[in-house]
Formats: structure tokens, sequence, C-alpha cells
């Protein structure tokens, strides 16, 4: 595997962001540490092949993974969060599934994530222990994107998030679906391999 990184414009963040709002919340679900997943929009299903098992999974058109510390609001009282008790936690994941994604808004300066929903509840995310906000949107549809034309013909999937205060997109990818060359052309800024 793979990524390039490159800093992103508050015009193409908007244009992004754009994209996904009117998306419906297909499959809300907590990962480990209480880290809520968003999958939005149509699912389909990906298998994922490790030295030991098979998995599947189900992955939205984008998804959002919003690490600790965040919180849904109503309009009045905060209904659940990532430092809620389990059970709190447990009962209001669900109740997201078929909310529509009304409104997506990053605050001023370091930026936080503020989303709407169409029910008037709101999610905000909110770094209190780390150096940076601690959210990611995985954007699985390339329709979504509005990807360069390198990489037509690659299978990658741009996530958005903040590195060193800064908004940018991390391109995943498998290096052995492209000539690593045509990427360095492109002037793509820190690229790294991994595996």
């Amino acid at each position: 595997m793979a990524a390039c990184y490159e800093t992103v414009t508050s015009e193409r963040c908007a244009n992004l962001l754009g994209r996904i709002e009117g998306l419906r919340i297909s499959r809300p679900w907590l990962g480990y540490a209480n880290v809520l997943f968003l999958e939005l929009g149509k699912l389909h299903t990906e298998t994922l092949k490790t030295r030991r098992r098979t998995l599947r999974t189900r992955k939205g058109q984008v998804c959002f993974m919003i690490e600790p510390n965040w919180r849904v609001e109503k309009r009045r009282s905060i209904q659940f969060g990532s430092e809620f008790s389990d059970a709190r936690i447990a009962k209001g994941v669900p109740s997201l599934r078929g909310q529509h994604v009304e409104r997506i808004e990053l605050t001023d300066g370091l930026p936080e994530l503020q989303v709407t929903f169409d029910d008037g509840r709101c999610l905000r995310t909110f770094a209190d222990w780390d150096t940076q906000p601690a959210w990611t949107i995985l954007v699985h549809d390339r329709s979504l994107a509005d990807l360069a034309s390198v990489w037509d013909g690659i299978d990658v999937t741009p996530c958005l998030h903040v590195e060193q205060g800064r908004l940018q997109i991390e391109y995943d990818f498998d290096d052995r679906d492209i000539d690593l060359r045509r990427l360095r052309r492109f002037r793509c800024p820190r690229l790294q391999k991994r595996r």
C-alpha cells in the first residue's frame, strides 16, 4: 500500500463537503475505543483478505470516521457522546440510521467537524487530549471526489482529515496498481510506501 498527501484549499474542501450533503446514513457503527463510523449513501460489500481469514464488510459511498471526542446534540441537550456510558452510546448510535446529512461545517482555526442531520441533531467533534482534530472522511465513491486525471484507472480512496493544523487529502492506493513515477510527475507531495 502507498499514500500520497495533498494540502486542500478551503474552496476544494467546501466543494467536496457539498457533494456529501444530502446523503443518508445507511450504517452507523461503533469501533474500538468508541470510534464512531457513519457509512453514508448506498452500501456495497467489500472483501478484505488477511493472512488468517477473509472478512466481508459493508461500506458506504462515504464514511465518516470520528475518533473521540465527539458528541451528538439535540436542540437543547447532549443526547450521547464518546464519553457517555456504553449503554447510552449503544442506544444512541443506531438512532442515526436513516438520517440525512443536511449540512457539514468546519470550525474556524483548527478545523473541527460539525454535521447537522435532517432531524435537527448535530454531531460535533472536539479534540481535547491530542494535538490535532481526530476525524477522517473517506470517499469510496470516486464520482463524489472530483479526482485529478492522474488517478484514472486506479483504485484509490481519498481521505479528508487534518494534519499539522491544515486540511489535507490522503490518497490511499495499492502501489502495485500504478507506476509511482506517474505520481511523481503529478508532483504528489509526500508520497509514502507502506505495508
